[in-house]
């Protein structure tokens, strides 16, 4: 099954592909080609069915003690701490993140396994240009294990119960992956990522979500972007295209004046853009993003320089992972010399990627087999 992505005035839905996207030859097909490959996200469905191991916060800490017992030394600093975090109440703790292939590789081997588009996503993948990274200097993508509490706030997905007026909410100062502030007089906000963008492209798998947890606010429908909140949907994204990834770098200093110390909002953002503020960018200047909400079993691709904001409705386990398609290297070395007029010091200044050498190292190969 796959479904074009809709572009009706005031929502943008990501294509989705189905079982076809573990097909050989799935990542040249024209759903694929049509959206991730002009840089729009995809939401492929069916990665749950095709897991073997239990992905439950209490199953997660227990395979991190048997694989402590088996390396027969302690983690230092996410150790017992790590686990009874995740596995507090037999749940998701308020927010805990770890490496999947050191913690868990039995899960992270599972998560391969089940992995769609695999000339992409695999590690190894031939369109994968991490792939050809310098061994002894791999780039750090992941995968990366995240649990979070989750949570329900109207005013942060954009219900129709979204008070009129409502601004950005302010984050703490660790930008974009620390859960933001309790606003005046309201309700605890759920756990949000601010709003970003990355110089890889990404996969965001939803592999668990915590049964019988309901959104706040009584048991009625609850809509977001025309799309209707399933007991299965734990998280909402807002994904901006590349196109207006690049038009909302120059309104974000006037939507969020002084935010960003460092001068790049989507490098240094310390925001959630609120309900009213998105529909304030559509209204004066056409730009809004992608909703996608985001289901168990679902995986969400987010291309390379589309800058984008996650919050998590309930608790949860998802895992993310970078990798680097050709079609976006472009964005990627944008954003790579972006990075560099960081102030010293700055949290996200370091080279994570790589990105020269992996176009040398691809190049070399491409060159090889063509002779």
């Amino acid at each position: 099954r796959a479904a074009a992505g809709s572009r009706s005035r005031g929502r943008r839905r990501a294509a989705e592909m189905g079982d076809g996207a573990w097909e050989a030859g799935a990542a040249r097909g024209a759903v694929f080609r049509a959206s991730f490959g002009a840089g729009e996200p995809v939401v492929v469905k069916g990665v749950r069915t095709r897991l073997r191991l239990d992905w439950s916060p209490a199953a997660l800490a227990a395979a991190m003690a048997r694989q402590e017992e088996r390396s027969g030394e302690r983690r230092t600093g996410g150790g017992e701490n790590g686990r009874s975090e995740i596995a507090a109440g037999e749940g998701c703790g308020r927010r805990s993140e770890l490496c999947l292939r050191t913690a868990l590789p039995e899960h992270h081997a599972d998560l391969l396994r089940a992995l769609p588009l695999g000339e992409y996503l695999s590690p190894d993948g031939c369109l994968n240009l991490a792939s050809f990274h310098d061994p002894a200097l791999p780039p750090d993508l992941g995968p990366r294990c995240l649990c979070t509490e989750g949570g329900w706030e109207p005013r942060l997905v954009g219900s129709a119960a979204s008070p009129a007026g409502a601004a950005p909410v302010e984050m703490e100062a660790e930008g974009g992956t620390a859960p933001a502030a309790p606003a005046a007089g309201s309700a605890p906000l759920p756990d949000t990522c601010g709003l970003r963008v990355e110089e890889s492209d990404a996969l965001h798998a939803l592999v668990h979500t915590e049964e019988g947890c309901q959104l706040g606010g009584g048991g009625g429908e609850v809509e977001v972007g025309g799309q209707r909140i399933l007991p299965e949907h734990s998280a909402v994204w807002h994904i901006f295209s590349a196109a207006d990834t690049q038009r909302l770098a120059e309104l974000l200093p006037t939507v969020l004046p002084g935010a960003a110390p460092s001068g790049s909002l989507l490098l240094d953002s310390p925001a959630y853009l609120s309900a009213d503020t998105l529909a304030s960018l559509e209204r004066t200047a056409g730009v809004r993003p992608y909703i996608v909400l985001l289901a168990v079993g679902d995986v969400l691709l987010v291309p390379a320089g589309c800058a984008h904001q996650v919050a998590h409705l309930r608790p949860c386990v998802s895992v993310c992972a970078g990798f680097v398609a050709p079609e976006h290297v472009s964005h990627a070395a944008r954003l790579s010399a972006q990075r560099k007029l960081l102030p010293p010091g700055h949290r996200r200044r370091a080279d994570v990627l790589g990105l020269e050498g992996l176009l040398l190292n691809a190049a070399c190969a491409a060159a090889l087999a063509l002779e």
